[in-house]
């Protein structure tokens, strides 16, 4: 009996011995599965974060690709911005010394003809404090050299100086005028010492592409005006021959061939038959864009043989008010198709601003749509709209 006792407690001994290993073995296991389960936790969430760093990683490789890629047409592309008539009143000069480029025009303004590879204007006045008032005219414009700071600090690269005010104060005024424009790093066309210097052509290289300018004038005063072989005066294009020879032999030098043109009739918004006839005779000459000015107002564009004519863009810096001008803005591609922009301003005070307001924006593009021939403006923004063709 006392031995049977003893196997009993053996075996309950050896039976709880047995449940104690048992839980022990098996609270290791559990352990074990705990750790190796949070290993591959976080094996699997290193493995998301490296995935996520790829991912990110190969964004920003893409983005640096696309930025790259844009770039790379940018810099194909010639951006040029175009502008009207230019004189520096009094009561503009007035303005500027009192508050600077801010005082003349809106910064927005003034950001897109300094951001253009190339600005060009139609410079109505002569730089000179010399010179005498030419006799029987009833506007005379003149301006301190010192003034063509001025343009200098709105970007312009050309100026067109061949219009019905370069010689208001005769020859000496004229050749001041060069000689200002020269010194501060503009390009002047159209007017000069001779016939020879009128007649020049103008080249810009820009992004690889040469482009060619050209000015002259269908409005003077008096025949005395046109440069001779010894005489300073102007390029005039009443007889267009001269200018389409130009036109010609700068088509076989350069990639795009631009005239600026003075003629048309003053507060005309429709230009005359022979500007349109004049156009066409341009374009089929070689030129890849034709633009005026001499209207003092806004006339309309037309496309000739898909090239574009844009009659006058209309005062831009010169007095009090000004009901509708516009910056053109001219983008060559790479391909050397041109895309036309416009971007709406006006004049209040001297100080030339962008139109803004919605309902003062869409009078002014459909005003712009009737003068025009067959063109349209698209929304690339509502202030800045493309040319279009219907």
């Amino acid at each position: 009996m006392g031995l049977n006792k003893k196997k009993l407690m053996f075996q309950i001994i050896l039976f709880l011995t047995g449940v104690v290993c048992f839980l022990f073995l098996f609270e290791q296991l559990k352990s074990q599965n705990r750790l190796n389960n949070r290993e591959t936790e976080n094996m699997q969430k290193r493995n998301r974060i490296e995935i996520q760093k790829e991912h990110s990683n190969e964004e920003e490789k893409l983005m640096k690709q696309d930025e790259k890629q844009e770039q790379k047409i940018k810099e194909k592309r010639t951006s040029l911005a175009f502008v009207g008539d230019i004189l520096f009143s009094d009561g503009v000069l007035d303005c500027y010394d009192k508050d600077g480029i801010d005082g003349i025009l809106e910064s927005s303004v003034a950001e897109q003809l300094s951001s253009a590879d190339i600005t060009i204007i139609n410079n109505e006045f002569p730089f000179s404090n010399r010179g005498k008032k030419a006799a029987d005219k009833q506007f005379t414009f003149r301006v301190d050299p010192n003034r063509v700071s001025i343009l200098n600090k709105i970007g312009v690269d050309v100026a067109s100086i061949a219009n019905n005010h370069t010689l208001d104060f005769g020859v000496d005024a004229l050749l001041d005028t060069c000689e200002t424009l020269k010194n501060a790093g503009i390009e002047y066309l159209g007017a000069g010492k001779n016939f020879e210097e009128a007649k020049e052509i103008k080249y810009r290289t820009i992004n690889q592409r040469t482009i060619a300018f050209i000015a002259a004038s269908r409005v003077i005063p008096v025949v005395d005006w046109n440069a001779g072989v010894d005489k300073p005066g102007l390029l005039t294009t009443y007889d267009p021959a001269n200018v389409l020879d130009l036109i010609r032999e700068a088509k076989n030098k350069a990639d795009a061939v631009i005239l600026y043109v003075h003629w048309g009739l003053e507060r005309k918004n429709i230009p005359e038959d022979y500007q349109r006839n004049l156009g066409r005779q341009y374009i089929d000459a070689g030129a890849d864009l034709v633009v005026g000015s001499h209207s003092h107002c806004l006339q309309g564009i037309e496309f000739y043989k898909d090239k574009p004519i844009v009659y006058s863009l209309g005062n831009f810096i010169f007095g009090t008010t000004i009901e509708k001008t516009v910056v053109l803005k001219v983008v060559i591609e790479e391909d050397g198709h041109m895309e036309l922009s416009v971007l709406p301003c006006k004049a209040n005070h001297f100080k030339t601003v962008l139109i803004k307001e919605k309902e003062e924006l869409d009078n002014f593009y459909k005003f712009y749509e009737e003068i025009s021939y067959q063109v349209s403006f698209v929304g690339e923004t509502e202030e800045r709209r493309v040319v279009s063709t219907h």
